[in-house]
C-alpha cells in the first residue's frame, strides 16, 4: 500500500495530540455533553475519570473526527468543550435503543489514519503491528522528512511515525475498530482481520478524493499538494493562485527538487487568480477556503476538473 505525501501528511497531522484512548468513556462524556451547551475541560475530565493528559488524547480525537469543539475564553484562560452542531443534532435524534458505536461510526470513517488502516487490514488480512510499522509507518517517516527539508513546520517532526507507531496503532487505532465493530483480533498487537460488518463499509469508502485539514499555521495546503504531484511523478501542471503565492511555490519547487530525489524535468504553468487550484493529467487540487480544501486521484475527477479550469483561461 502506497502512501502519497498529501496522505501520509494529513494522516501526521489528524493525530496531533492523540496517544491513547478509552473508548468506554465516549458515551458518559457525550450524554453530559447533551445536558449543557459547554462544559469545562476539566468537568470533562471528570466525567472520564482522568485527571491526566489521557483526557485530552480523547478529546483531541473527537475533535479530529468533528464531533466536539474546544473553546477558549481567553481573558480567564478557561478552555470549553461544545458538541459541533451536527453531533448535537445527531444526538437529540437518536434512537432509544441505538448503541453510540453505531451512531458514531460515519464520523470514524472520516478520520484518515483510520481509513488508511482499515485499507491496509483489506489488503493484507492477519497483519500485525510489526507488519503496519514496517509498511505505513516507513512511509510516515520518510514524508515527514521530506517535508521538514522545505517547511519550518512546528507541529510536523523530522522522522516522525505517526499514527503508525505501536503505541497508536494499539492504544488508539484498532481500540477503534473493534469499539464500531470493523475488526476482530486475538491479541492487542494482532493479527487483525476485517469484521464482516467491516468487509462491508470498506466497499463504501472513498480513497480516492481527499479533504485536507488545515492544522498546520507553517504549511500551506497547496505547496503541500505541489510536494504531492512533484513525488507522483506528474510531468505537467497547470497552477492558478495570486502573485505572490506563485513566487512562493517557484521557490518552493526549486528548493523541493534540490534537496529531495525527485524528477526535475517538470512543467508548471501558472495563472494568475484569486483562488488556489493545481491540476495535472493524475491529480487535481482545489481550495475554496481554508476549511474546504480537497485533492483527488480519481480519474474521472481529474479529467473533469482539467476540462473546466482549460475552459477558464
Amino acid at each position: 500500500m502506497i502512501l502519497t505525501k498529501y496522505l501520509a501528511i494529513q494522516s501526521n497531522l489528524e493525530t496531533i495530540g492523540i496517544v491513547s484512548v478509552n473508548m468506554n468513556n465516549i458515551e458518559p462524556l457525550l450524554e453530559k455533553m447533551m445536558e449543557k451547551d459547554i462544559i469545562t475541560i476539566e468537568e470533562g475530565k471528570e466525567i472520564i475519570g482522568f485527571k491526566s493528559g489521557l483526557a485530552n488524547t480523547m478529546f483531541s480525537l473527537l475533535e479530529h473526527i468533528g464531533f466536539i469543539k474546544k473553546n477558549v475564553q481567553k481573558d480567564i484562560s478557561l478552555e470549553f468543550l461544545r458538541l459541533t452542531n451536527f453531533g448535537r443534532f445527531l444526538l437529540n435524534n437518536k434512537m432509544k435503543e441505538q448503541p453510540i458505536s453505531q451512531l458514531m461510526t460515519p464520523f470514524f470513517l472520516t478520520w484518515l489514519p483510520f481509513k488508511l488502516f482499515l485499507k491496509f487490514i483489506h489488503q493484507n488480512p492477519g497483519a500485525d503491528v510489526d507488519e503496519i510499522k514496517a509498511n505505513l509507518g516507513l512511509q510516515i517517516i520518510r514524508h515527514t522528512s521530506d517535508l521538514r527539508t522545505v517547511v519550518n513546520s512546528v507541529i510536523i517532526h523530522s522522522g516522525s511515525d505517526s499514527p503508525f507507531n505501536e503505541k497508536i496503532i494499539i492504544n488508539v487505532i484498532s481500540n477503534i475498530g473493534e469499539f464500531l465493530g470493523l475488526i476482530t483480533s486475538e491479541k492487542k498487537r494482532g493479527p487483525y482481520y476485517l469484521s464482516p460488518l467491516g468487509k462491508y463499509l470498506i466497499n463504501t469508502i472513498d480513497f480516492q478524493s481527499f479533504k485536507f485539514k488545515n492544522i498546520d499555521p507553517k504549511l500551506k495546503p497547496i505547496h503541500l499538494a505541489l510536494m504531492d504531484f512533484l513525488d507522483k511523478g506528474d510531468k505537467n501542471f497547470i497552477v492558478s493562485t495570486s502573485l505572490e503565492n506563485a513566487v512562493e511555490m517557484k521557490a518552493m519547487h526549486k528548493l523541493y527538487i534540490e534537496r529531495i530525489d525527485v524528477g526535475k524535468d517538470v512543467n508548471i504553468l501558472y495563472k494568475q487568480s484569486d483562488f488556489n487550484t493545481m491540476v495535472s493529467n493524475n491529480s487535481a487540487f482545489w481550495e475554496l477556503s481554508k476549511k474546504f480544501c480537497n485533492i483527488t486521484y480519481d480519474q474521472v475527477k481529474v479529467l473533469e476538473f482539467n476540462s473546466i479550469l482549460m475552459d477558464l483561461f
